[in-house]
């Protein structure tokens, strides 16, 4: 193999995942102090807390950009599956200066090996909707947005199939405070799998709402509540209809003192919610 094309095979990944025009974008929110949500602005209100966020499809790394970004002392172990995003995630660990570890495993509720489809074009991957579940393609908004996400390449996406790793996050015996979930249909399975976790630590949720059906009512039945952040108002309050929410947050009676304290003084006295809506 001659010097160009080895050097043209490790760049490779490192374009297709860090120099892409999402990334620009990311990169240009955490310099400027935004976020890539505004549900994320939520985490500042425990700033000066010390303790241990999981982000449970760290992807690109949008998530803990965003949280270095309005909140200065918590920490963040990202999972992500998809070990392509490697020089992403090493990117945004060097930006956080120590606060952001990751490993390149996936959740689910037993340890195994499974497919992870990548929607890909000619010039980057579609990470950000990449899925254990292959039935999520199936759905109109996903593939509207597939579409409208390869417009540079006239619309035309393929699939990636690579295998990758899951673990239960029980089995790494962790203490989080809060935990955030975004893994396109895969949101029963890690949340099984970090059952024991839950039920000793309550940290608190923060779950893109994918399939809502499925594991809502599983939380109710360990004693969550629902809410939705209001990023004007600085407040949550009960979810009662997740109509046009992006992410619901979950917050438990006995969640630890050093978060529900302060939170609580953000939250809207209406009575809290457990719709399995």
């Amino acid at each position: 193999m001659s010097r160009w094309r080895w050097l043209k095979c490790v760049l490779r990944p490192v374009y297709r995942t860090v120099l892409t025009p999402r990334w620009q974008e990311m990169l240009g929110q955490y310099r400027s102090g935004q976020v890539s949500e505004r549900d994320i602005e939520l985490f500042a209100h425990l700033e000066g807390v010390n303790g241990l966020v999981i982000d449970a499809g760290a992807n690109r790394g949008q998530f803990a950009l965003s949280l270095l970004s309005v909140n200065r002392s918590l920490n963040i172990l990202g999972f992500e599956p998809n070990a392509g995003l490697r020089w992403a995630l090493l990117m945004v660990a060097l930006l956080g200066r120590g606060r952001f570890r990751f490993r390149l495993r996936g959740l689910s509720d037993r340890k195994q090996r499974l497919q992870l489809h990548v929607p890909v074009t000619k010039s980057f991957d579609l990470s950000s909707n990449a899925s254990l579940d292959p039935d999520e393609f199936d759905k109109d908004y996903v593939q509207t947005r597939l579409t409208g996400y390869s417009h540079r390449s006239g619309g035309r996406y393929r699939f990636g199939r690579r295998r990758v790793r899951l673990i239960r996050l029980d089995a790494l015996g962790l203490s989080p405070l809060a935990i955030k979930i975004d893994v396109e249909g895969w949101e029963l399975q890690a949340l099984k799998g970090m059952r024991e976790t839950i039920e000793r630590c309550h940290p608190l949720l923060m779950i893109e709402l994918n399939n809502q059906h499925r594991f809502l009512p599983w939380l109710q039945d360990l004693g969550y509540r629902f809410y939705r952040y209001d990023p004007e108002a600085r407040t949550l309050s009960p979810a009662d209809c997740m109509e046009g929410m992006l992410n619901v947050f979950a917050l438990h009676p006995h969640m630890p003192a050093t978060v529900s304290v302060p939170i609580a003084r953000h939250i809207c006295r209406s009575g809290p919610s457990g719709t399995k809506s």
